[in-house]
């Protein structure tokens, strides 16, 4: 598979598993959007629990569940040594933990500033 990447002022190459939009680090560099396939391909479904909420009103706990395609993208991204750190969606992080499958290279962004979107090139979330 074909992620989109990019290799940081640091080394470190950062593959995008599946975000419909790019990632600006404050290094400068920039990892690209992905693709629909891959996007597609990434995509998590969630459990729904109903839950009685407020004034009559339902409450919905989410709970992000692992898909067997986004699996094989992580498992091939593990074993891409081009890589070394696949950014996924923050769900599907909670969907890799809780399933127990090993994806050694998923990481979550760690924003530097938030009104700018702006990640940070030396810290990444597991």
């Amino acid at each position: 598979m074909n992620f989109p990447k990019v290799t940081l002022k640091n080394g470190v190459t950062v593959a995008n598993l599946g975000s419909p939009h790019q990632f600006l680090f404050d290094d400068g560099s920039v990892l690209e959007a992905a693709n629909k396939t891959l996007i597609e391909m990434s995509s998590f479904r969630y459990q729904e629990e109903l839950l009685d909420g407020i004034k009559g009103t339902i409450d919905v706990k989410l709970t992000p569940m692992m898909t067997a395609s986004a699996a094989e993208l992580l498992w091939m991204a593990d074993n891409d040594d081009t890589i070394d750190i696949v950014i996924v969606p923050r769900p599907l992080l909670d969907a890799i933990k809780s399933s127990g499958i090993m994806a050694k290279k998923a990481r979550g962004i760690k924003l530097s500033d938030r009104v700018t979107k702006v990640c940070r090139s030396d810290m990444f979330c597991v």
